[in-house]
Protein backbone atom coordinates (compact mmCIF):
# COMPACT_ATOMS: atom_id res chain seq x y z
CA UNK A 1 0.00 0.00 0.00
CA UNK A 2 2.87 2.50 1.17
CA UNK A 3 4.86 1.54 -2.07
CA UNK A 4 1.75 2.79 -4.06
CA UNK A 5 0.84 5.65 -2.26
CA UNK A 6 4.44 6.58 -2.86
CA UNK A 7 4.44 6.20 -6.05
CA UNK A 8 0.77 7.92 -6.99
CA UNK A 9 2.56 11.00 -5.08
CA UNK A 10 5.57 10.91 -6.98
CA UNK A 11 3.48 10.71 -10.60
CA UNK A 12 1.32 13.70 -9.20
CA UNK A 13 -1.83 11.17 -9.15
CA UNK A 14 -2.60 11.35 -5.51
CA UNK A 15 -4.92 13.97 -4.82
CA UNK A 16 -4.43 15.48 -1.53
CA UNK A 17 -4.80 18.78 -0.10
CA UNK A 18 -0.75 20.17 1.37
CA UNK A 19 -1.14 22.49 3.85
CA UNK A 20 2.51 24.53 4.02
CA UNK A 21 2.86 26.64 6.84
CA UNK A 22 2.79 30.21 5.21
CA UNK A 23 -1.02 28.56 4.34
CA UNK A 24 -1.81 28.57 7.74
CA UNK A 25 -2.31 32.05 8.50
CA UNK A 26 -5.36 33.67 10.51
CA UNK A 27 -3.63 37.34 11.23
CA UNK A 28 -0.24 38.35 11.56
CA UNK A 29 2.04 38.09 14.65
CA UNK A 30 4.13 41.05 14.96
CA UNK A 31 8.56 39.97 15.73
CA UNK A 32 9.89 41.07 18.61
CA UNK A 33 13.52 39.05 18.38
CA UNK A 34 14.42 41.53 21.27
CA UNK A 35 11.48 39.10 23.54
CA UNK A 36 13.00 36.61 26.37
CA UNK A 37 12.24 33.18 25.30
CA UNK A 38 9.80 31.66 27.62
CA UNK A 39 10.96 29.07 29.76
CA UNK A 40 7.46 28.38 31.86
CA UNK A 41 4.05 26.79 30.59
CA UNK A 42 3.27 24.27 28.52
CA UNK A 43 5.46 22.93 26.35
CA UNK A 44 5.51 23.50 22.55
CA UNK A 45 6.57 20.73 20.23
CA UNK A 46 6.46 19.75 16.44
CA UNK A 47 3.54 18.59 15.04
CA UNK A 48 5.60 15.68 13.70
CA UNK A 49 7.04 14.75 16.75
CA UNK A 50 4.06 15.04 18.71
CA UNK A 51 1.57 13.30 16.42
CA UNK A 52 3.89 10.54 15.98
CA UNK A 53 3.58 9.94 20.27
CA UNK A 54 -0.24 10.68 20.00
CA UNK A 55 -1.59 8.80 16.63
CA UNK A 56 -3.18 5.90 18.47
CA UNK A 57 -5.24 8.65 20.07
CA UNK A 58 -7.77 9.33 17.06
CA UNK A 59 -10.04 6.81 15.31
CA UNK A 60 -10.90 9.14 12.32
CA UNK A 61 -6.89 10.03 12.03
CA UNK A 62 -4.27 7.69 10.41
CA UNK A 63 -0.20 8.15 9.48
CA UNK A 64 0.89 6.97 6.55
CA UNK A 65 4.41 6.21 6.05
CA UNK A 66 6.11 6.12 2.04
CA UNK A 67 9.26 6.36 0.89
CA UNK A 68 9.88 9.15 -1.75
CA UNK A 69 13.38 9.65 -3.17
CA UNK A 70 14.38 13.11 -2.57
CA UNK A 71 11.85 13.84 -0.06
CA UNK A 72 12.96 13.80 3.88
CA UNK A 73 9.71 12.05 5.69
CA UNK A 74 11.11 14.03 8.93
CA UNK A 75 9.95 16.92 6.88
CA UNK A 76 6.74 15.80 6.13
CA UNK A 77 3.34 14.32 8.12
CA UNK A 78 1.04 12.38 5.83
CA UNK A 79 -2.25 11.15 7.29
CA UNK A 80 -5.60 9.90 5.69
CA UNK A 81 -8.81 11.21 7.14
CA UNK A 82 -12.04 9.32 7.45
CA UNK A 83 -15.22 10.01 6.42
CA UNK A 84 -16.35 13.65 7.88
CA UNK A 85 -20.09 12.99 7.92
CA UNK A 86 -19.74 9.31 8.64
CA UNK A 87 -16.50 8.64 10.35
CA UNK A 88 -16.11 5.18 7.97
CA UNK A 89 -13.39 3.97 6.14
CA UNK A 90 -14.88 3.91 2.99
CA UNK A 91 -14.14 7.15 1.42
CA UNK A 92 -10.37 8.49 3.46
CA UNK A 93 -9.04 11.72 2.44
CA UNK A 94 -5.40 11.97 2.21
CA UNK A 95 -3.49 15.39 3.44
CA UNK A 96 0.07 16.50 3.31
CA UNK A 97 1.24 18.43 5.80
CA UNK A 98 4.64 20.09 4.89
CA UNK A 99 7.37 21.34 7.45
CA UNK A 100 5.81 19.10 10.44
CA UNK A 101 8.62 19.50 11.80
CA UNK A 102 8.73 23.17 12.81
CA UNK A 103 4.93 23.61 12.90
CA UNK A 104 4.03 23.98 16.58
CA UNK A 105 1.75 22.45 18.79
CA UNK A 106 0.93 21.95 22.60
CA UNK A 107 3.14 18.48 24.46
CA UNK A 108 -0.33 17.68 25.71
CA UNK A 109 -2.65 14.42 25.34
CA UNK A 110 -5.17 15.27 23.04
CA UNK A 111 -8.85 14.96 22.87
CA UNK A 112 -9.63 16.01 19.22
CA UNK A 113 -8.02 16.71 16.33
CA UNK A 114 -9.87 17.92 13.19
CA UNK A 115 -8.53 18.52 9.25
CA UNK A 116 -9.73 21.82 7.71
CA UNK A 117 -9.28 22.87 4.64
CA UNK A 118 -7.25 25.48 5.51
CA UNK A 119 -5.31 23.60 8.30
CA UNK A 120 -6.33 22.08 11.44
CA UNK A 121 -7.67 22.19 14.93
CA UNK A 122 -6.39 20.28 18.05
CA UNK A 123 -8.02 20.32 21.22
CA UNK A 124 -6.74 19.77 25.06
CA UNK A 125 -7.86 18.85 28.09
CA UNK A 126 -5.29 20.96 30.27
CA UNK A 127 -7.43 20.32 33.67
CA UNK A 128 -10.69 19.08 34.47
CA UNK A 129 -11.65 22.83 34.43
CA UNK A 130 -9.96 24.74 31.07
CA UNK A 131 -9.90 23.31 27.57
CA UNK A 132 -7.53 24.64 24.92
CA UNK A 133 -8.47 24.68 21.31
CA UNK A 134 -5.43 24.95 19.19
CA UNK A 135 -5.13 26.37 15.41
CA UNK A 136 -1.94 26.65 13.39
CA UNK A 137 -1.08 29.98 11.51
CA UNK A 138 1.72 30.90 9.24
CA UNK A 139 4.13 32.88 12.13
CA UNK A 140 3.09 30.34 15.12
CA UNK A 141 0.46 28.93 17.20
CA UNK A 142 -2.93 30.84 18.07
CA UNK A 143 -4.23 28.93 21.50
CA UNK A 144 -8.27 29.63 22.61
CA UNK A 145 -8.36 29.27 26.78
CA UNK A 146 -11.60 27.71 27.38
CA UNK A 147 -13.16 27.57 30.75
CA UNK A 148 -15.48 23.92 30.62
CA UNK A 149 -19.30 25.61 31.82
CA UNK A 150 -22.12 23.59 32.38
CA UNK A 151 -20.14 20.83 29.41
CA UNK A 152 -19.20 23.74 27.16
CA UNK A 153 -16.26 24.71 26.06
CA UNK A 154 -16.63 28.63 26.78
CA UNK A 155 -14.06 30.59 25.31
CA UNK A 156 -11.70 33.16 27.68
CA UNK A 157 -8.34 33.95 26.43
CA UNK A 158 -6.51 34.04 23.31
CA UNK A 159 -2.63 33.51 23.34
CA UNK A 160 -0.31 34.03 20.68
CA UNK A 161 3.27 32.74 20.18
CA UNK A 162 5.88 32.39 17.79
CA UNK A 163 7.80 29.49 16.15
CA UNK A 164 10.71 30.25 18.22
CA UNK A 165 8.79 30.07 21.61
CA UNK A 166 9.80 26.78 23.60
CA UNK A 167 6.67 27.43 26.00
CA UNK A 168 3.06 28.43 25.87
CA UNK A 169 2.10 30.96 29.19
CA UNK A 170 -1.43 29.89 30.94
CA UNK A 171 -3.81 32.96 31.32
CA UNK A 172 -5.87 33.07 34.35
CA UNK A 173 -9.68 33.53 34.01
CA UNK A 174 -12.68 34.34 36.44
CA UNK A 175 -15.19 31.80 36.15
CA UNK A 176 -17.71 33.37 38.82
CA UNK A 177 -17.56 36.63 36.61
CA UNK A 178 -18.07 34.74 33.17
CA UNK A 179 -21.01 32.68 35.09
CA UNK A 180 -22.83 35.71 36.23
CA UNK A 181 -22.32 37.70 32.52
CA UNK A 182 -24.20 34.12 30.96
CA UNK A 183 -27.32 35.31 33.14
CA UNK A 184 -27.23 39.13 32.15
CA UNK A 185 -29.37 40.14 28.91
CA UNK A 186 -27.93 39.89 25.83
CA UNK A 187 -27.39 43.49 23.64
CA UNK A 188 -28.38 41.90 20.13
CA UNK A 189 -26.90 45.10 18.32
CA UNK A 190 -23.28 44.22 19.79
CA UNK A 191 -23.84 40.56 18.72
CA UNK A 192 -24.58 41.35 15.22
CA UNK A 193 -21.85 44.10 14.51
CA UNK A 194 -19.32 41.20 16.38
CA UNK A 195 -21.24 38.01 14.01
CA UNK A 196 -23.31 39.24 11.36
CA UNK A 197 -24.80 36.38 10.94
CA UNK A 198 -26.15 36.22 14.28
CA UNK A 199 -28.98 38.52 12.89
CA UNK A 200 -30.89 35.05 11.72
CA UNK A 201 -30.76 34.02 15.26
CA UNK A 202 -34.16 33.72 16.90
CA UNK A 203 -35.26 34.19 20.73
CA UNK A 204 -31.78 35.05 22.09
CA UNK A 205 -32.45 37.07 25.47
CA UNK A 206 -29.43 35.92 27.34
CA UNK A 207 -26.16 35.98 27.09
CA UNK A 208 -26.29 32.60 27.78
CA UNK A 209 -28.76 31.96 24.58
CA UNK A 210 -26.54 33.43 22.02
CA UNK A 211 -23.35 31.64 23.32
CA UNK A 212 -25.56 28.40 22.85
CA UNK A 213 -26.43 29.33 19.50
CA UNK A 214 -22.61 30.31 18.63
CA UNK A 215 -21.68 27.33 19.72
CA UNK A 216 -23.60 25.42 17.92
CA UNK A 217 -23.21 27.11 14.48
CA UNK A 218 -19.46 26.48 15.19
CA UNK A 219 -20.08 23.14 15.46
CA UNK A 220 -20.80 23.00 12.12
CA UNK A 221 -18.16 25.07 10.36
CA UNK A 222 -15.10 23.68 9.15
CA UNK A 223 -13.58 26.96 8.48
CA UNK A 224 -10.64 28.19 11.27
CA UNK A 225 -11.26 31.68 10.18
CA UNK A 226 -14.72 31.40 10.84
CA UNK A 227 -14.03 29.17 14.25
CA UNK A 228 -11.88 32.31 15.31
CA UNK A 229 -14.56 34.57 14.59
CA UNK A 230 -17.28 33.17 16.75
CA UNK A 231 -14.50 32.50 19.41
CA UNK A 232 -13.70 36.10 19.55
CA UNK A 233 -17.68 36.87 19.69
CA UNK A 234 -17.94 34.96 22.81
CA UNK A 235 -15.26 35.93 24.67
CA UNK A 236 -16.42 39.49 23.64
CA UNK A 237 -19.68 39.20 24.96
CA UNK A 238 -18.59 37.20 28.17
CA UNK A 239 -16.11 39.60 29.49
Amino acid sequence: MNDNLAQMIKDGKATAPIFKTENLDLSDIPSDDSAPAQTTGIEIVSLAEWFETNAKAFTNLRKVTVSIQGVDPSEQLIITVANPQTGKEDKRKLVVFEEANITPVLNLPPVDMQIYGNGFRIIYEFSPEIFIKCYGIRTGLISIFCNDIADRMIPYSIVKCKKKDTHLEIPSSNVSSIQTKLQTPINLETLQLLYKQSSKAENLITVNDAVNWLLVRQATIEDINHHMLIDNTIINITS
